[in-house]
C-alpha cells in the first residue's frame, strides 16, 4: 500500500535525481543540453570511463566470440579507446556498443538490445561516481 510519507519520499528523491542530471552542469557553467526523451544525456562525463563502464556490462556477441571472446582491457585498450570515443562505435573489442559518444545525447536503444543492464544505468552510475570523487577532491 503506497502511503502519503511513502509518495513524499518519492517526490523528493526525483527532485534530487532532477537536480543532479540538470542542475549541476548549468551551476558549474556547462549549458545544459536538452535530449529527445529516448535520449540519455553524457554531457560532462569522461567518454573513455563510459565506454569502459558500457563494455564492462556486455557480453562478446557475433564474430567477437570467436578469438576466444575474452579480451582484457589494458594500456593498448585504453590508448584505443580515447580514439575511439570521437566516432560512432559499432562494436567495441567484441562487445556491442552501437552508439556515438562524441555526442552529448546518445540514443541507448542498440546497446540495450544487445544486453539486460541498459545503458542507463551505467551512465547514473559513472555520474554518481564521478560527483563523489569531485567531492572527495574538494575536501582533500
Amino acid at each position: 500500500m503506497v502511503t502519503p510519507k511513502l509518495m513524499l519520499l518519492a517526490c523528493c528523491l526525483a527532485v534530487v535525481a532532477v537536480g543532479l542530471i540538470y542542475v549541476l552542469p548549468a551551476v558549474r557553467g556547462h549549458t545544459v543540453v536538452k535530449c529527445e526523451d529516448h535520449e540519455v544525456s553524457i554531457q560532462g562525463l569522461d567518454r573513455v570511463r563510459l565506454l569502459r563502464a558500457l563494455w564492462d556490462r556486455q557480453e562478446v556477441h557475433g564474430l567477437g566470440g570467436l578469438g576466444g571472446g575474452f579480451v582484457p582491457w589494458n594500456e593498448d585498450t585504453l590508448d584505443y579507446a580515447r580514439e575511439v570515443v570521437t566516432k560512432y562505435i559499432d562494436y567495441f573489442q567484441g562487445r556491442a556498443i552501437k552508439m556515438n559518444l562524441a555526442e552529448d545525447c546518445i540514443d541507448p536503444s542498440l546497446y540495450d538490445r544487445y544486453t539486460f543492464l541498459p545503458a542507463r544505468g551505467a551512465v547514473d552510475r559513472l555520474r554518481a561516481r564521478m560527483l563523489r570523487e569531485e567531492e572527495r577532491m574538494k575536501r582533500a
